[in-house]
């Protein structure tokens, strides 16, 4: 299913680096403040906003890496654009 070197491209990409390091930004203070907390009417409705705003974002954005650089290649000999494939006599 998954290649070695196709993984290995996505986890080096800036996207998925970026991704990852919102996620942990975004879902580790919600995660210790619920953890570490002795109080059982605590609200950490702060935090579960900023887990919102970052977590879901980066959860996205290593998604895509997924899609951009272990997706299919396409082969560079064959063109996409229309009347490519056409001879011209110039």
């Amino acid at each position: 299913m998954w290649r070695k070197p196709e993984l290995s491209r996505v986890w080096r990409s800036p996207l998925f680096i970026i991704g990852v390091i919102l996620m942990v930004v975004g879902a580790a203070p919600l995660f210790l403040f619920i953890g570490l907390t002795k109080d059982p009417s605590a609200n950490p409705v702060g935090l579960g906003i900023l887990f919102t705003f970052l977590f879901w974002p980066g959860f996205a954005l290593a998604l895509a890496a997924f899609g951009r650089f272990a997706g299919p290649r396409k082969d560079p000999a064959v063109s996409s654009r229309p009347g490519d494939d056409v001879d011209r006599v110039d």
